[in-house]
């Protein structure tokens, strides 16, 4: 077994598939002690923040369904989201998102990565960060764990989602995470059918500052960096294909005089719209 660690780590440009890398960090998963919350959803991991008055953050929102739950839940003056909306990502779905979320809400959504978002926010700054991005890569090997740890004031919430067999790397992380600070984790015993909500949450309370001098795991982190090379040398998934309903251009025209009825000032320019794609989708019939 050592000489198989030493190989693993000189080893450093080797192609490893994704099913080697999640046997590997399936055998690394410390062992600790970990509560399951029976009654909490994921969005109940906020449940001990008091008050109206916190700031939060979830990193790597997707289609904005759990920072919309946050933010219904009335918790929170301020609620950010940081996701980069490449790969598999897109521009329409951060545009879903903000609409989703509600543009008018509290709430910002900040299309970026979570290096650069980093520097943006001071320590001590956020009641609660939900870790919602990397999955693949166990949050980029507990990188994204150890670089957030200190924007949260202590006494907040620090959680996360996709603590499964089906994700050892985030295990990996989150255990060594947890163990490193020597507080007691829990995991959310209820999920969902919906994709973004079918894996248990995990989360604590942050209890007092931690310098980490070095990452969670050297291991974890090289792992979880070839995990992401994997990820980019796979051929990308094919695109989502959205739901869509044809009108014909009389139905169209009928929509458009029923907006202009409602909003006179701008009948000139949606009926304009309205003819438009009214006469391109006669010339294409």
């Amino acid at each position: 077994m050592a000489c198989r660690m030493t190989d693993f780590g000189q080893a450093g440009h080797s192609i490893m598939s994704i099913q080697e890398i999640n046997r590997l960090a399936a055998e690394r998963v410390p062992d600790i002690s970990v509560r399951v919350e029976e009654d909490f959803h994921r969005h109940d991991v906020i449940r001990s923040l008091e008050g109206s008055d916190n700031i939060g953050i979830e990193l790597g929102v997707a289609g904005g369904v759990f920072s919309r739950r946050m933010v219904e839940s009335g918790k929170f003056k301020a609620f950010y989201g940081v996701d980069l909306y490449a790969d598999h990502h897109d521009t329409a779905e951060y545009v879903h998102a903000l609409k989703h979320v509600g543009i008018a809400e509290n709430y910002k959504l900040l299309r970026m990565s979570f290096d650069d978002a980093l520097a943006l926010f001071d320590d001590n700054y956020f009641d609660f960060v939900y870790f919602d991005g990397y999955a693949h890569t166990g949050e980029e090997g507990g990188k994204s764990f150890v670089d957030w740890y200190q924007k949260v004031k202590v006494g907040g919430v620090v959680a996360g989602d996709d603590y499964d067999d089906d994700w050892p790397l985030v295990k990996w992380a989150v255990n060594s995470f947890a163990n490193e600070l020597g507080v007691q984790l829990h995991v959310t015993g209820r999920t969902e059918t919906t994709n973004q909500s079918r894996y248990p949450s995990w989360f604590f309370t942050k209890e007092r500052e931690f310098d980490f001098k070095r990452p969670l795991s050297e291991e974890l982190l090289s792992l979880g960096q070839r995990a992401k090379e994997e990820r980019k040398r796979l051929p990308s998934p094919p695109p989502v294909q959205r739901s869509q309903i044809t009108l014909s251009p009389e139905q169209i025209l009928q929509i458009c005089d029923k907006l202009c009825a409602q909003d006179p000032s701008k009948a000139r320019e949606i009926m304009a719209i309205a003819k438009r794609h009214a006469k391109a989708l006669r010339r294409s019939a």
